[in-house]
């Protein structure tokens, strides 16, 4: 796991890391979240295997939303 702080090179970075299939854990107000591709089914088995749920006990989110491409 790496540590990356705030920046507009993060930010790049975790797309770029996300689009390779990788998952990103987010620290909001109040939990932590986990970001990946929902249509990329690695991805996706990733975040089962850190959760170490089965995919029939886990209930997800997704979310979906316009947003400027980035590079």
């Amino acid at each position: 796991m790496k540590v990356i702080k705030e920046s507009e090179e993060a930010l790049v970075k975790a797309v770029l890391f996300l689009r390779e299939g990788g998952v990103v854990i987010c620290a909001t107000d109040t939990v932590y979240g986990f970001l990946a591709d929902a249509s990329n089914k690695k991805a996706v088995d990733k975040i089962f295997k850190i959760k170490k749920r089965l995919r029939s006990t886990l209930a997800g989110e997704i979310y979906i939303y316009p947003a400027p491409e980035a590079p």
